[in-house]
């Protein structure tokens, strides 16, 4: 589903870094699933790159991801990337709030009429 939902996020090593201190980068997604987002970035990344990724819906979701493409692209005049991600290491409630932020998301659009069933 599309939204932009602002999100932070660092590359880490392996999985067993979700718990190391890191400078956090502030971007934010262009769409979200049950499987994974794409985020827009500013710096490419190599897909099979794992990062950390925390998340804000009404509560903050901390996962692991890898990059699986990144696709240059030009926005407002600069240089940025859609940089999609599937989850690796997500807590299965975390992955339950993400498909229910969607359905709930596109039950309200729908409602709306910015969306056809």
């Amino acid at each position: 589903m599309d939204c932009e939902l602002p999100v932070e996020y660092c590359v880490i090593d392996s999985e067993d870094e979700i718990n190391v201190e890191k400078p956090l980068i502030k971007c934010y997604t262009k769409d979200i699933s049950g499987g994974g987002i794409c985020m827009i970035t500013d710096v490419f990344h190599e897909a099979g790159t794992n990062i950390k990724v925390n998340l804000r819906l009404d509560r903050e979701i901390v996962f692991t991801g890898m990059v699986v493409r990144a696709t240059q692209i030009r926005e407002k005049g600069k240089i940025r990337y859609e940089t999609g991600v599937i989850y690796k290491h997500i807590r299965n409630m975390d992955r339950e709030k993400i498909i229910s932020f969607v359905f709930e998301t596109q039950r309200e659009r729908i409602r709306k009429g910015w969306m056809k069933i």
